[in-house]
């Protein structure tokens, strides 16, 4: 019978689901995961996610499972999970982390039909490996570039190493 493990945090805390419970995604250089607004004005319905420097990244939480708004659910390593994300550049609103339907970009957006879903396997020192599934349900590897974080390979594909530190705490109260 094989134990579950979830995944760590950057103090080693699991990784868990619930409006108590927001991460930023840290690069090992300090910078962090980000919003790029999309060209579509006001009426935007998904951006890219970028990478800007430290304490300019967006605030994501953690679902199990798609839609999935129950308490205090680990995120099993090597399993497939889903992030939410909150940023003033979108209007204040909670909105999903999915890749794009050309399969070529991470993103956020508050059509959850393009959500296919992370999944993270655990490094050491509390840092993961985060990957992206494309809309086939491919695996894919995550890299950092110019314009925004691309999807890579499926063959071999090699994650995003990163951290997920927690910034939610008694002051802010989940109040992202």
């Amino acid at each position: 019978m094989s134990t579950r493990v979830n995944l760590k945090d950057s103090t080693r805390k699991d990784v868990i689901s619930g409006p108590d419970n927001w991460y930023k995604i840290v690069l090992a250089d300090g910078r962090e995961l980000s919003i790029t607004p999309g060209l579509d004005g006001p009426r935007q319905q998904y951006a890219f996610v970028s990478v800007k420097g430290a304490g300019q990244g967006m605030v994501v939480r953690y679902q199990r499972y798609k839609n999935d708004n129950r308490l205090n659910q680990g995120w099993p390593i090597g399993e497939k999970g889903y992030l939410r994300c909150w940023q003033n550049v979108v209007g204040n609103m909670s909105v999903n982390v999915g890749s794009t339907i050309q399969e070529t970009n991470l993103f956020v957006s508050s059509l959850e039909d393009y959500c296919y879903g992370l999944q993270a396997e655990q490094l050491d020192d509390g840092r993961v490996s985060l990957y992206a599934y494309d809309r086939e349900g491919k695996l894919r590897g995550l890299r950092v570039g110019q314009q925004a974080v691309s999807l890579v390979s499926d063959v071999f594909p090699i994650g995003l190493d990163c951290a997920f530190v927690k910034v939610s705490n008694a002051i802010s109260k989940g109040n992202f």
